[in-house]
């Protein structure tokens, strides 16, 4: 269970698969019945603007989940993200960089605006609280975003500011969730190979025993192209649209073997896949494994970790919990220490309300006032070894949150485009808020000031 760099897919979402597994399609809606267990589901997409969801909306669905649970779990559903941030997070930063036409903030804003506008309706397939429910909803319910004026195309000081639908929220802060591994998925050369995994792994995963994936599961084809929302494709088109991904699933490690047997319409589809204790070790990091291992986390439970969750992820899990332990944050007498920080790790969900760097506490009467360590002190570490790029991103990330409420998104667009641009220092901006962290509001007036923007 995970968030970015180590990620999460809400598991509704990931079962019912509502991105169609097509590089590109002129389709505005589909309609389709797919079996959960011997759960009968019927799902429609209508989506008559930007057309339906698919090919490479299926990575920007699970970014958009994934910043909810990193910012916090807000419980109106708005995020916040730069368009240049969602490009690293995707891993298309480096493709963006080679195409000067922009293509790839072009995907991503024809994206956002797919979700936004596609109507999905959902039949007894929507889980909650256990019970099979009916939803119907917008991924995206509002969306906002900045561009050069009288355009209307993504660039890199473009700030995006959304609200996901209340279902999705309450399902990912319940914790309805199954892992992702996005370092795995973003190493796959095919868009359609990344968008075949991702509803493999939802398949393979049972919502009673997430912590337990299938080791092979067999499908009738025909119920198979419902499940990648490509209905009503002949047999043999939907066999040559997945060959290649199945041989690049099988040589990277995934799949053991993917086998077509039958006739007409009993033509199924077997899919073996390689156990996890079976798939290449990932090599552990000597700095992460003495993380872990300061809290008494065995090598193999380290490594386990490793297999699902990407290094960024794991490093920042084991720092944040150190520091929350030793604050004394997370009880007050924990018996066992590593098996909670690996808890924390596998489920941050349930530990949502711990930010990640707090505000020092004020000291008591009887403590002296030079032995509180002051928060830049620890940011300083932290930035020590960024950089001013990354150092730009991570400072707008932590206060364009809680200012959301404050800022417009012209005025959050101003504030990336001056730490990014030098004008604001990142961590200085930083400390500063800081000492205004109870009064986001105060903050929001002295933001506009130093950026040079009228008071409203």
């Amino acid at each position: 269970m995970t968030k970015p760099e180590g990620k999460f897919d809400e598991l509704n979402l990931a079962k019912l698969n509502l991105v169609s597994a097509v590089d590109a399609t002129d389709a505005a809606e589909w309609n389709v019945t797919v079996h959960l267990g011997d759960q009968e589901v019927s799902i429609q997409c209508q989506s008559p603007i930007y057309g339906v969801p698919h090919g490479l909306d299926g990575e920007v669905m699970a970014l958009l989940l994934n910043e909810y649970l990193i910012q916090g779990c807000p419980d109106d559903g708005v995020i916040v993200l730069t368009a240049s941030g969602a490009l690293v997070e995707l891993g298309w930063q480096d493709k963006a960089r080679k195409k000067t036409n922009g293509n790839y903030y072009g995907l991503l804003r024809r994206s956002l605006q797919r979700f936004q506008s596609a109507n999905y309706s959902i039949r007894e397939g929507w889980k909650e609280r256990g019970r099979w429910t009916h939803a119907q909803f917008h991924l995206v319910e509002t969306l906002e975003f900045t561009t050069q004026a009288g355009s209307k195309v993504f660039d890199n000081r473009t700030v995006i500011r959304l609200k996901l639908t209340e279902r999705v929220c309450e399902s990912l802060k319940s914790g309805y969730v199954k892992p992702l591994d996005t370092a795995f998925m973003r190493s796959l050369a095919r868009p359609r190979t990344r968008a075949l995994y991702r509803i493999l792994d939802g398949a393979r995963y049972d919502s009673a025993q997430p912590d337990q994936p299938l080791d092979s599961f067999e499908v009738n084809l025909k119920d198979w192209a419902n499940q990648c929302k490509v209905p009503g494709m002949r047999k043999d088109n939907l066999k040559r649209a997945f060959e290649a991904s199945h041989k690049e699933l099988v040589e990277k490690g995934y799949l053991r073997a993917a086998q077509f047997s039958g006739r007409g319409e009993q033509v199924t589809l077997r899919y073996d896949f390689v156990p996890q204790g079976e798939r290449p070790l990932i090599p552990l990091e000597d700095d992460l494994l003495e993380l872990f291992s300061r809290w008494r986390v065995g090598r193999a439970a380290v490594q386990r970790l490793r297999q699902q969750h990407e290094y960024v992820y794991l490093r920042d899990r084991a720092r944040l919990f150190g520091k929350e332990y030793e604050a004394g944050n997370l009880g007050k007498s924990v018996m066992n220490p590593a098996g909670l920080l690996v808890d924390f790790a596998r489920n941050p969900q349930k530990y949502q309300a711990l930010s990640e760097v707090l505000p020092p506490k004020k000291p008591s009467r009887m403590q002296p006032l030079l032995e509180v360590p002051e928060p830049g002190d620890q940011l300083a570490e932290e930035f020590a070894s960024l950089t001013h790029a990354e150092a730009a991103r991570k400072a707008f990330g932590r206060i364009a949150r809680p200012l959301k409420k404050h800022l417009s998104v012209a005025e959050l667009d101003a504030l990336s485009t001056a730490l990014n641009e030098g004008a604001l220092d990142p961590l200085e901006t930083l400390k500063q808020w800081y000492r205004y962290a109870s009064k986001p509001e105060a903050y929001a007036v002295e933001v506009r000031a130093r950026l040079g923007v009228p008071q409203p």
